[in-house]
């Protein structure tokens, strides 16, 4: 059943194209954020996106209402907005991807294959939104994929913005990032993104190192990602 409109404002909808006067403040802004409106907080937070993500301070802050927000809509205007950032945004956004939503597998035993033909759609809101942003993102989290314990997260938003930015397919960015699936090889739940991050990349590319995984592991989630990944692989 469609959504009346009035649903959907009351999830924080606000029509493309719709902004504000411009008159705001940022700091007003920022108060707009806590409005009992939903509307009036995704209409915030787009304003914040087209005029002000650039500011320092300003990723932190819609960062932090991300964490609170609870109507859909609005976390997509917070999202959207961080995605137009820059490479503080990027920075600012790392320590975040592990505490913002609970969609996401942490543990190997959680891990379902996608049925998408395409590369999957991050599962967790974070990783999503640094799949979004442009390609100058790559050589950040190429190089922060040494903080380990957003590496797993990590590596889902290189994928999704590798997959989108055919210039990022290169051997090279593929090289850096299987010397990180060499260092952790032993967090199964980082093998099997490794391998969902591999569909990413041409299959000249990653045929050496998907079968050497094919042969260390052998747990079914992996080995499912591994036959998914192949196929993808095959059509760049």
């Amino acid at each position: 059943m469609k959504s009346s409109q009035q649903e959907l404002s009351n999830r924080g909808y606000l029509e493309k194209g719709i902004i504000s006067s411009n008159s705001a403040t940022r700091e007003e802004l920022f108060t707009q954020l806590t409005n009992s409106e939903p509307v009036q907080r995704s209409l915030a937070a787009r304003e914040l996106g087209n005029r002000f993500i650039l500011v320092a301070g300003t990723a932190e802050v819609l960062l932090e209402h991300l964490i609170l927000e609870k109507k859909l809509y609005t976390r997509l205007e917070i999202c959207q907005a961080l995605a137009k950032g820059d490479a503080l945004t990027v920075y600012a956004m790392i320590p975040y991807l592990n505490t913002i939503g609970n969609s996401q597998y942490r543990s190997i035993a959680e891990a379902k294959t996608s049925k998408k033909k395409s590369y999957p759609l991050p599962r967790g809101i974070v990783a999503r939104t640094l799949g979004n942003m442009g390609a100058f993102a790559a050589d950040i989290l190429l190089e922060n994929l040494k903080q380990k314990e957003y590496a797993a997260e990590m590596i889902e938003g290189l994928g999704y913005l590798t997959y989108n930015k055919p210039e990022l397919q290169t051997q090279e960015n593929y090289e850096r990032a299987k010397g990180y699936y060499e260092l952790y090889k032993e967090d199964l739940l980082f093998v099997w993104k490794f391998v969902i991050f591999s569909s990413a990349f041409p299959y000249t590319y990653t045929e050496p190192t998907l079968t050497e995984i094919g042969r260390q592991f052998s747990e079914e989630a992996i080995q499912q990602e591994l036959k998914r990944t192949v196929v993808v692989c095959k059509r760049h």
